[in-house]
Order: C-alpha cells, then structure tokens, then sequence
C-alpha cells in the first residue's frame, strides 16, 4: 500500500518514528488506551518504547490520521496479517483495528479514514477479506462497521484462535461485498 492518502479533512500516513511522540499523547487517555485493544504501559516512557516497537512491526500496515487543519493526530488504522492454525501467515485474510481520540469522535473522521483505506488495501493488494473486532460494550465501532459493509461473523476454524478476544464481537467484509 501507499505510504500517504488523503481524504477532505485527514493526511494519513505510515506510521514512523517521528510520530510517536504524537500518538502517545493520544493515548495518555488511559480508557481510550484499553478501548483501542494496543494495551500500551501506563508509564509515558514505556508506552514511548512500545510504540517504538509498533512503528518497526514488520507484519502490520500502521496509519496515522492526521486532521488536515491543525496537523494534529487523531486516530490510528493497523491492518494485521492473521495466523492460520499453524501459525503461518493468512495471504488472504487480515484483521484491521482502528482508534480516535476522544476529542474527534462523532465527527465522520474514522468513516471518512475506513472508506479510503479499506478501498486501498483492497485495490492494492492480494487480500480479500478484512475480519474486525470489536468489544460487545462498543457500539460506536459496532455502528462503524456495520456501515462501512462488515456482517457480524464468527471466526472460522481455519484461524488460529490465540488471536481472537473473546470479549469481542467480530464483523467480516470481503471485496465483494464491498463491490455490492
């Protein structure tokens, strides 16, 4: 995929170094830090070392959204590459998570970021099917996906289930579906 795209209102951009300093600002909203399902340290130079290590994560595609305007960052989208039963990369199937600063939510930033990228990673790619999980209590992300074309799905038994939540409810969109 690109490095950068664009939308009306967000730059988003490969995750780097340079912007870690930016997303850990973000996540000093500890709730949010939960919600996001990242799971960083509490501590500003553990969460600062472990977004170090998220920026060198050879198997994940990692944006940050960027508000057009102010530059500021707002939000991050990570498409992970998902195990099979033998703990060998998917080639076809992958799991997105996104989050949004609090401040941004409510506004059609993630809507307008999803719909860009989604196209993308499907036109650019080999993959054709994008699993998502999120927490039964979050209804915006439910919300968010249902109207982006994820069904409520449960996951195959060809995954690996190490990777799965069970504290989370999981929606799939293939590229069909998001064709129809």
């Amino acid at each position: 995929m690109q490095d950068t795209y664009e939308t009306n209102r967000l730059l988003i951009n490969r995750f780097a170094l340079t912007d870690v300093t930016d997303v850990a600002d973000m996540f000093e909203d500890q709730e949010l830090n939960l919600m996001s399902g990242l799971r960083l340290p509490e501590t500003r130079p553990e969460k600062l070392m472990g977004l170090t290590m998220l920026v060198k994560t050879q198997n994940s595609l990692i944006y940050i959204l960027r508000n057009k305007e102010s530059g500021n960052a707002v939000g991050l989208v990570v498409f992970y590459r998902m195990y099979l039963l033998n703990y060998v990369y998917s080639e076809f199937e992958c799991e997105i998570g996104f989050v949004l600063s609090r401040d941004s939510w409510q506004q059609g930033l993630m809507s307008e970021a999803l719909r860009q990228l989604i196209s993308a990673y499907f036109e650019e790619t080999d993959f054709v099917g994008i699993y998502a999980g999120a927490h039964s209590d979050n209804v915006r992300s439910q919300a968010l996906l249902k109207r982006m074309g994820f069904q409520a799905k449960k996951v195959p038994r060809y995954l690996s289930e190490d990777q799965f939540d069970e504290q989370l409810e999981y929606f799939y969109l293939s590229e069909s579906m998001l064709n129809d």
